[in-house]
């Protein structure tokens, strides 16, 4: 990764060189109620989508849960109904929580 130079000249004639970092705060984050039986919380970290459980004030990263990188966030549900949905009764559903 290369990083933008900025470069600054004092009035003795000498030059610093600055680089700029950008850090983006933009957190994507889903959080989904699966069939009334379990609780996650899915972030996007590093290019990937990781899985957190969520279950009585912990949260618990599920090494075993793998969701496909090139997956919007919009299709995760659909993804862990697919995945889970024997887990659910007629009328139940993988639904997004706040």
């Amino acid at each position: 990764m290369q990083l933008p130079l900025t470069v600054f000249n004092c009035q003795n004639g000498c030059n610093y060189v600055v680089q700029s970092i950008h850090i983006s705060l933009d957190v994507i984050s889903v959080k989904f109620d699966v069939f009334g039986r379990l609780q996650l919380d899915v972030v996007r970290e590093g290019g990937l989508w990781v899985a957190y459980r969520l279950d009585l004030g912990k949260r618990m990263k599920l090494n075993e849960l793998a969701i496909p990188p090139n997956l919007d966030a919009s299709e995760i549900g659909t993804y862990l109904d697919d995945l889970y949905h024997e887990m659910g009764r007629p009328g139940q559903v993988v639904r997004e929580i706040e």
